[in-house]
């Protein structure tokens, strides 16, 4: 299995995920994933959509002109939204579909399914109906810019939400160098709170998907900054990631949307939606000591 996604973290996650079912190669685009095509054609493709240079839908195109690759099934990730988006993947040639945010067991029984269809077993697969996207309302006016803030910006102590619970929270200058200071910081609180090491890697996975989500498609925000907050009790651990913008039907050129990580068993994923921002949260058990 051919894995194709520019998202380092990503690329790992779905290896890992992978791995004890198939032989996993990755690639960081569509170029790179043509090179490793033309070497060993795989059994299947799973690719992002929105990549640099050659995205997703440029891949597919590229493997469909091919009459040594016309027949490799291809199987797209992509947190776009509405019916629009499904429509122009399969009218691509795309053999499935699987919007973000899914669970893991779903993704591999797609996968499952896609390799018996194309040894003929079965027949196409549908589009994923997908209700009508809201239209927001007129956003407020942006009073600051992100360029004005440090990466880090104070924000008081939320309390906690029930007995025997700690609530951390910190505010991020809404751009992307604020992504590696919430790595640290959530994996530093989360390793100290005795979490094991592929659970706190899973969850910083998941958040910052979710924070970079909001720095690159929150739309005119009110405060140009990402909130993280995580609640630790003896039952769960769960993180909320809230923007303060709009977030409006991407265009061609965009692929991840609100809440758009991958989802697996690991924890549940929600992504409430409103006129100042939207809120993500990432709610996971924890086991048992």
């Amino acid at each position: 299995m051919l894995v194709v996604d520019d998202n380092a973290d990503m690329r790992a996650y779905l290896t890992r995920l992978l791995s004890p079912s198939w032989t996993v190669r990755t690639a960081r685009d569509g170029e790179e994933a043509l090179r490793d095509v033309a070497r060993v054609c795989p059994d299947v493709v799973l690719s992002d959509v929105m990549m640099p240079g050659l995205d997703g839908f440029g891949l597919l195109r590229a493997l469909r002109a091919d009459p040594g690759t016309r027949a490799v099934p291809v199987v797209m990730l992509t947190a776009r939204a509405g019916q629009e988006a499904a429509v122009e993947g399969f009218d691509a040639g795309v053999d499935d579909y699987l919007p973000k945010p899914f669970e893991s067991a779903e993704l591999l029984g797609r996968l499952r399914a896609v390799l018996e269809r194309s040894r003929g077993r079965r027949g196409p697969v549908l589009p994923p109906a997908t209700p009508a996207a809201a239209v927001p309302a007129p956003p407020p006016p942006r009073p600051r810019t992100a360029g004005s803030l440090p990466d880090t910006v104070p924000l008081p102590q939320a309390p906690s939400r029930a007995p025997g619970a700690t609530t951390t929270t910190w505010r991020f200058a809404s751009r992307a160098s604020s992504i590696p200071a919430l790595r640290r910081r959530l994996q530093a609180l989360l390793l100290d709170a005795g979490l094991d090491e592929d659970r706190v890697h899973d969850l910083v996975l998941a958040a910052c998907e979710a924070a970079t989500n909001a720095v690159e498609h929150a739309q005119d925000p009110l405060e140009p900054v990402v909130d993280v907050g995580v609640t630790l009790d003896d039952g769960a651990v769960e993180i909320a990631v809230r923007d303060h913008g709009q977030w409006k039907e991407r265009t061609s050129s965009m692929d991840r949307g609100r809440g758009s990580m991958l989802m697996s068993a690991f924890a549940d994923v929600t992504a409430v939606p409103g006129p100042a921002g939207t809120t993500v949260t990432i709610r996971s058990p924890r086991p048992a000591a």
